[in-house]
């Protein structure tokens, strides 16, 4: 299988979830190289995954990339199929319910001149 239809599978599996908001991330001359192919959240935990199939590797900028993503604090992973990331997202509930203290933050959303923006109320 094409990785492609391996990352279409993915999203379709992560976005169906409750609580999960997954994109796939396209390269592209303005991008960082590196960037793992799907960016997402769950239940509050920031996720990374760089797609592979079983005969495909990742490259050194890929490692290092999924490696920043980690430190920052975002689960990152390798996964080559929907159970790779069933796994990880599993990992993504195991985490969540280690942090006792949850950063929530509510900001207004104000609309102004027809742009959207995220912040205080003035």
């Amino acid at each position: 299988m094409k990785e492609s239809a391996i990352v279409t599978r993915i999203l379709k599996f992560l976005n169906r979830l409750p609580h999960c908001k997954a994109i796939k991330i396209h390269g592209s001359p303005y991008m960082e190289a590196g960037t793992p192919d799907i960016l997402g959240c769950y239940h509050g935990q920031m996720f990374a995954f760089e797609v592979k199939t079983t005969k495909g590797k990742t490259s050194k900028i890929q490692d290092y990339r999924l490696s920043q993503w980690g430190i920052a604090g975002a689960l990152a992973k390798i996964v080559i199929d929907e159970g790779g990331a069933q796994s990880a997202i599993r990992e993504c509930i195991i985490n969540s319910s280690k942090n006792d203290h949850p950063i929530v933050v509510n900001l207004p959303v104000v609309y102004r001149n027809s742009k959207l923006s995220i912040g205080r109320i003035e």
